[in-house]
């Protein structure tokens, strides 16, 4: 029985995810738990670790024990390219599978890619968030590598915070350039503009509570400041390789606007339509309020549900797993469920 589902576990595919332990990792965790209610697999957590002993170094030149029961496979869903080190160690090393698919989320910290699993036997494919990323990884694990992007549970969204007027013109959440970092200054120049500013969610006593207040927050909001990493001064952003975070993803599910600088990257201009991108200056909040304050006097309802029809349709972490169960030959009933309801969501949200 698969844990809290209800569903028997009859899937071929076991579902490898980490215990992170630290704030920030909840939509990788969801992720991996939406996964083996999809599949109907069993989920295993595993200890985060972004080093091993070197004792265990040698396993990464060893071929993979093959399954005495033929067809059983395995996608490790990590946040950090560190946390491959999960292939070293049970139940990866023991596992005794057949086909081995990982699942990179901040793929562009390609630079932390363990060396010691250069060009390891023991995985078959790689899947990486951006399409920039695939030469960096193809330099280590060869022409193993696809593209499975961010993604959100819209599907959720849709049913826990239906679509409906929105009293926040913009939300602040996450890191900010310089210009945008204090909410009392923006807040302030905002209100001199007729802009309703709403600053960072409250953070909850825990990943559940804090992910309730995020949404709470993104329902009542037309748009979302979040700019490229490139635009902050955080020490724990990429320097140079721009990309877009689950908090991109999240806001457009809800059908709010993102307002700021998109990733230059073919995959962010892919998952962020036109209608829901806002351009701000980086470096003037005058300027950038003054950009959303003449976008929100143009808002409308429709405008926010024609962000969340493209959400549903291109967005949903479902869609990403139906790739997932095309590399597998599972043909999961579950999923294909689910991406009919996805359709019947997005044929009720159809703007008229």
């Amino acid at each position: 029985m698969l844990e809290g589902t209800g569903l028997e576990l009859q899937s071929s595919l076991d579902v490898i995810s980490v215990a992170y332990g630290t704030r920030g990792w909840g939509p990788i965790s969801q992720l991996a738990q939406l996964a083996g209610q999809m599949f109907s697999s069993e989920l295993i957590v595993v200890p985060a670790k972004q080093s091993i002993a070197r004792l265990y170094w040698s396993r990464a030149a060893f071929p993979r024990l093959r399954s005495r029961r033929r067809g059983r496979n395995a996608l490790l869903i990590v946040g950090v390219p560190g946390q491959l080190y999960a292939l070293l160690e049970d139940p990866l090393w023991l596992g005794q599978y057949d086909s081995v698919a990982v699942w990179v989320i901040d793929s562009f910290w390609n630079e932390r890619i363990p060396k010691v699993l250069r060009g390891t036997r023991r995985i078959d494919w790689i899947w990486v968030t951006d399409s920039n990323d695939v030469t960096d990884w193809q330099n280590f694990f060869g022409s193993r590598v696809g593209v499975l992007p961010w993604g959100t549970d819209a599907k959720a969204v849709n049913s826990d915070y239906p679509p409906g007027q929105k009293s926040v013109d913009l939300l602040r959440v996450g890191r900010q350039p310089i210009a945008y970092e204090d909410d009392e200054l923006i807040k302030a120049d905002a209100s001199k503009l007729g802009v309703s500013f709403a600053g960072r969610p409250n953070f909850g006593s825990n990943e559940d509570e804090s992910s309730r207040n995020l949404h709470s927050a993104l329902a009542e909001s037309k748009a979302v400041l979040a700019f490229s990493n490139i635009y902050d001064t955080t020490t724990y952003t990429h320097p140079s390789k721009e990309y877009v975070t689950g908090r991109w993803m999240d806001s457009l599910a809800h059908g709010a606007a993102v307002a700021g600088v998109l990733p230059n990257t073919d995959t962010a201009r892919s998952l962020v339509p036109p209608i829901g991108r806002i351009l701000l200056d980086a470096r003037d909040r005058e300027a950038g309020l003054r950009s959303v304050r003449d976008w929100a006097e143009e808002w409308h309802l429709g405008t926010s549900t024609e962000i969340r029809k493209f959400a549903i349709e291109n967005l949903d972490w479902r869609h990403r797993l139906s790739v997932v169960d095309k590399h597998f030959e599972l043909h999961s009933e579950t999923l294909a469920n689910e991406i009919v309801e996805l359709k019947r969501i997005s044929a009720n949200l159809d703007v008229r």
